[in-house]
């Protein structure tokens, strides 16, 4: 340590020092910074195989299943991020049905989409939503949606174990792990009715309560406490018809396997 050369001091700073000393001024502390020494550049060597090894990832790498349409009843168009397109349009559907779109659908029409590997969902007349997208990653098995209106009908399938899929609407939080409900938002707020399986549902922000086969608990618009009942025998029907049409696909399309 004696060895080494005493610190550069600036002559401001001492002559200023020198000045709050005589005059019993309080010293402030400040010392002047090192010249900063200008940043390394990498090697290219070193650059460029990282560069390529991201570039064969963009271009190998699966981006995860897309939604099919399953069947378009009613006639007009699907609104599908602003965009009107026909239902008789369907291949032009299936293009635009992107993960994290917002569509919406007609008084008169109602459409069944897949997403193969996950789910299937069936929108019903006057529904608007947020299409859940693939699980994102190479780790993460996090879906989102969000319903702002109208019913939205859902199945799973058996290869969506340890995946999720948090539906939100205004007033609500559903978190799905395996399942088939409902999610309905009317003018009082957001109604999850539950075929089979296990659902999480409760007011955003707020506590979460078990929602199991046979029952529907309802989230109000208003803030009062939700309402846990027995689902209504129409929708339990529903339920179950949407479910076994899809799980009848599956069936078909395993058995047309060499």
């Amino acid at each position: 340590m004696r060895s080494l050369a005493p610190p550069l001091v600036d002559p401001a700073f001492r002559e200023r020092a020198k000045r709050d000393f005589l005059a019993g001024v309080p010293a402030r502390g400040r010392v002047p910074l090192p010249r900063p020494r200008p940043a390394l550049r990498p090697a290219w060597w070193v650059v460029a195989p990282a560069l390529a090894l991201a570039a064969i990832a963009l271009v190998v790498l699966p981006s995860g299943p897309a939604w099919r349409v399953v069947s378009a009843d009613g006639e007009g168009a699907a609104i599908v991020d602003h965009r009107p397109i026909p239902l008789a349009h369907t291949a032009d559907l299936a293009r635009a049905l992107k993960p994290g779109a917002r569509i919406g659908v007609g008084p008169d029409t109602r459409l069944e989409l897949e997403l193969k590997g996950h789910l299937a969902l069936q929108v019903t007349p006057g529904t608007e939503l947020v299409l859940p997208g693939p699980p994102r990653g190479w780790s993460s098995h996090d879906m989102r949606a969000v319903v702002w209106s109208g019913e939205v009908r859902i199945t799973t399938e058996a290869s969506f174990a340890g995946d999720r899929l948090t539906i939100e609407t205004p007033e609500a939080a559903v978190l799905v792990t395996g399942t088939t409900l409902a999610v309905i938002r009317d003018a009082e707020g957001t109604c999850v009715c539950v075929c089979e399986g296990t659902v999480e549902v409760g007011p955003r922000g707020g506590p979460m309560a078990r929602v199991t086969r046979d029952r529907r608990r309802f989230v109000f618009r208003d803030g009062r406490p939700p309402e846990d009942a027995a689902i209504r025998e129409v929708e339990g029907v529903e339920l179950v018809a949407f479910r076994n049409r899809h799980r009848a696909r599956l069936e078909g399309r395993a058995s047309d396997r060499p």
